[in-house]
């Protein structure tokens, strides 16, 4: 029993259902939008690395980002109940998925790793029509 009731365990199983019940349960999407976030704040780390722009500040605002990811998602989740359209977290899941695996993809390709040139055109043209809309 002892083995199982240790601060560190005890942490992580709570961190964990909170994470899962914020993020409306743990299905593919779930796992997806989890993993790819995690792999997107590696690479910043690698890309960083590489370029020689590490910083422990852009590093901070990269997890604030990401916690408010998950804030995101966890209104989708409420306004998905309430109105009961479950496509609602759905969508937004879809959204960040995409846009995470965009993050990874530039990440990389700034750390010199080669990319099919019309996956680069992609996303550059993704990348170009994001900074004129603003965002």
């Amino acid at each position: 029993m002892g083995k199982y009731m240790n601060p560190p365990a005890i942490f992580s199983s709570l961190f964990g259902g909170i994470v899962t019940y914020l993020l409306g349960g743990w299905d593919t999407l779930a796992k997806a939008f989890i993993v790819l976030m995690v792999l997107d704040y590696f690479t910043g780390i690698l890309k960083a690395i590489y370029t020689k722009t590490l910083s422990s500040r852009i590093g901070v605002k990269g997890i604030i980002t990401k916690v408010s990811y998950i804030a995101i998602v966890s209104v989708a989740v409420i306004a998905s109940e309430v109105w009961n359209i479950p496509t609602i977290r759905e969508m937004v899941l879809c959204f960040f998925i995409a846009n995470e695996c965009i993050s990874i993809l530039e990440n990389a390709v700034e750390s010199g790793a080669k990319l099919p040139t019309k996956l680069k055109e992609v996303l550059l043209q993704l990348r170009d029509k994001d900074n004129s809309e603003g965002g």
